[in-house]
């Protein structure tokens, strides 16, 4: 649902209400967003709101999947260790390091950006 609108109280029913347009289909009509006793049925939510959660998500869903990355080229640099000392393991596992230290770098980038982004959000 969409609105332009603030929410108006129905004099008659003292019922809070509110016009809306429902974006799929184009059709726009009053809904009720609070019973004349009281009982909330749909609140208002901003599309910052919105926008904030998606935000939060996707931000998480990357910390998530660089924190699997880093585990990922750990086991592979524990498995390198025990096999020995062949010319092509070693530069494997110095290969699979770089990796894993761009891995840290993406990581603590993201913890920084999440910083900002709850900082900014409160202050906003």
């Amino acid at each position: 649902l969409e609105t332009y609108h603030g929410p108006q109280t129905d004099e008659s029913s003292g019922m809070m209400r509110i016009e809306c347009t429902v974006l799929p289909a184009g059709a726009t009509g009053f809904v009720t967003m609070q019973g004349n006793q009281g009982t909330k049925f749909i609140s208002q939510v901003l599309p910052l709101t919105g926008f904030c959660q998606e935000v939060e998500q996707t931000l998480e869903a990357c910390a998530n999947t660089v924190q699997k990355l880093f585990s990922f080229f750990g086991s592979k640099l524990s498995e390198l260790s025990g096999q020995g000392r062949d010319a092509a393991l070693l530069h494997a596992k110095s290969e699979v390091s770089k990796l894993k230290g761009r891995a840290a770098g993406a990581q603590s980038s993201l913890q920084k950006l999440q910083q900002k982004f709850e900082e900014a959000r409160r202050e906003f």
